[in-house]
């Protein structure tokens, strides 16, 4: 027997984020994981494990948001990555603050960071739109 995936279930649609395998949102959680290596140890439990929990948080809300929901329930999936980036944002800030990482790096990971924000608030503003 052939096994069929039911009617109902809709495979994700990652239009936002994610031209390919990899998008920005995946790709602004690996820039994390690299830079807080750098941070020192006794930030681990602290502004690393904040850090690396909320870029990870981006990409992870955009999937979970995309399979089988609703407009209103996707947006608000949506919003979530949205916080996640603004809280990956905050955490770069303090990065460079603290001097763990250069000034280059800082505007690396925030110009990627702006672009991944405006990206979202405009996929989210036209699932909000849609009408059906």
């Amino acid at each position: 027997s052939v096994c069929r995936m039911p009617q109902s279930v809709s495979l994700p649609v990652r239009s936002v984020a994610d031209p390919g395998p990899r998008g920005p949102d995946a790709d602004l959680a690996e820039d994390a994981h690299q830079l807080t290596k750098k941070f020192p140890k006794e930030e681990l439990f602290n502004l690393t494990s904040q850090f690396n929990r909320a870029s990870d948080s981006i990409a992870l809300n955009i999937s979970e948001g995309s399979i089988g929901q609703s407009d209103p329930e996707q947006s608000k999936f949506i919003g979530y990555s949205i916080r996640s980036t603004a809280e990956c944002i905050t955490c770069i800030y303090k990065a460079r603050t603290r001097k763990y990482i250069s000034e280059e790096e800082f505007s690396s990971f925030y110009n990627k960071a702006e672009v991944l924000v405006k990206k979202t608030t405009s996929f989210r503003k036209g699932l909000l739109q849609r009408r059906f």
